[in-house]
């Protein structure tokens, strides 16, 4: 366990340093919010085809509650939440994420709104017991790692989702690919090695990442 809490530890520092070069190259204008996007999500239909106007929906009315925004990132869902009445306490293990969530707040007219945030692990949560009404998780299931170790290859083959849910974790990572790509040429990162190599790992994340298991399979 020693040497598992060890990789641990270093997948969260990593993950830091991550978030520390995201919150680097994220410019000023980007927390101003767009009007028109944000009143999407005030009260967005139950049957939306968009994944997260569909997550803002099964919300709810959440004016008065206590709504955990776990892994917040930069705050974009704390400050909808927060237009939205909720109480919120928003997490991440970034520092400088959760800095620049404030400033979200504040550039947007939300200084004085009932949000929190906790520098903060996901796997240790600083929270009481029974004290959160509704938890919103939005991209967050890359983030939370399985200490379970698995003893074969079988074992870890073992749990591959289904083929709809393979398609839909393929799709995420070719998302989350092109993002990178966009991302590399904005600051002229981009050559024919990176845009080859990149998306390398996105069939193996797919078929054999343990956050993916969380997905159902059916035989």
């Amino acid at each position: 366990m020693g040497e598992v809490a060890t990789n641990f530890d270093a997948w969260e520092r990593a993950e830091i340093a991550r978030s520390d070069q995201e919150a680097l190259h994220t410019l000023a204008r980007q927390l101003a919010a767009d009007e028109t996007q944000m009143a999407r999500y005030m009260a967005p239909p139950l049957d939306s085809v968009f994944p997260l106007e569909h997550a803002y929906a099964l919300l709810g009315n959440v004016t008065g509650q206590a709504v955990l925004d776990l892994g917040c990132g930069s705050g974009e869902n704390s400050l909808l939440l927060a237009r939205r009445g909720a109480k919120v306490i928003g997490v991440d293990i970034s520092e400088s994420l959760l800095a620049l969530a404030q400033r979200r707040l504040e550039v947007n007219g939300c200084a004085g709104a009932a949000v929190r945030f906790l520098p903060a692990s996901a796997h240790r949560l600083p929270i009481p017991d029974a004290s959160i009404d509704v938890v919103l998780g939005i991209a967050l299931v890359l983030l939370v790692v399985s200490l379970a170790i698995p003893r074969s290859f079988s074992d870890l083959r073992s749990p591959t989702p289904s083929f709809t849910a393979s398609a839909i974790c393929f799709l995420m990572l070719v998302n989350g690919w092109y993002s990178h790509y966009v991302f590399f040429r904005r600051y002229g990162l981009c050559d024919r090695w990176t845009v080859l190599l990149d998306p390398a790992p996105a069939e193996p994340q797919r078929r054999h990442g343990r956050p993916l298991r969380v997905l159902p399979a059916r035989s």
